[in-house]
């Protein structure tokens, strides 16, 4: 046939005539008005997710539902763009630190340095503690301060001590880079006894995740120790 088509299974066949054909232009127009919607529904939740702080879609439908905002119509199955790039961003992590594949050879090579506080004042207006770790053996040695000041006096005794004793020479210093500890007195020290220095990048303790984590453990117990003795 020209103006039509045959459709059937097996033998029986029936002919069609595309002419006799009546076609609903008002349900066609129905359709393209749903998917204008649907389209439009579709921009608007991506609007309302960006005007509560790129809240999830679910919670969206839930505050639509119950009628909870005002100008937020129904959403039923509509969802927001997957492919939201502040979404994608805010859930960016940051990639995983490598770890130290280098070590000291020997005890007191390298020593991790680092003060911590302020905290609350005891008795005797300590209010800072200064950590010394020896990155072979991992022996930590604690200082209280008073001031962050007071961190080159204790580390020149530190330093007298162990070189009187054992004869033993600190050759790198790993810290942070406060500037408590970058002035021109302690690049003075660190030259006289020719110890090298390495500083952390700003923003980034992992670099000296040795102190940092004993720095973590280390408030409380020295906060337990002093009410025993003071106690």
């Amino acid at each position: 046939m020209i103006n039509g088509f045959k459709k059937g299974n097996g033998k029986e066949e029936h002919e069609i005539n595309i002419n006799n054909i009546k076609i609903n232009k008002a349900m066609m127009l129905v359709k393209a008005n749903q998917r204008k919607e649907n389209m439009v529904s579709e921009k608007m939740v991506n609007i309302w997710h960006e005007r509560f702080g790129h809240i999830n879609v679910e919670r969206l439908k839930e505050l639509s539902k119950f009628e909870n905002v005002e100008g937020l119509t129904k959403i039923d199955k509509m969802g927001c763009d997957e492919k939201c790039k502040i979404c994608i961003q805010g859930k960016m992590a940051h990639g995983k630190f490598p770890k130290k594949e280098s070590r000291a050879a020997a005890i007191l090579e390298w020593i991790h340095m680092d003060i911590c506080g302020p905290f609350q004042d005891s008795d005797n207006e300590q209010k800072y503690f200064i950590t010394f770790i020896d990155d072979y053996s991992r022996m930590c040695h604690v200082y209280t301060l008073k001031n962050k000041s007071d961190a080159f006096e204790v580390f020149e005794n530190f330093q007298k001590q162990f070189t009187n004793s054992i004869n033993i020479q600190t050759k790198k210093i790993i810290s942070d880079n406060a500037k408590e500890i970058r002035s021109q007195r302690w690049i003075k020290l660190w030259n006289k006894h020719g110890i090298m220095r390495q500083y952390t990048v700003d923003y980034c303790p992992q670099q000296n995740g040795v102190a940092e984590r004993k720095n973590r453990t280390m408030p409380p117990y020295l906060e337990w120790n002093t009410n025993r003795v003071l106690g």
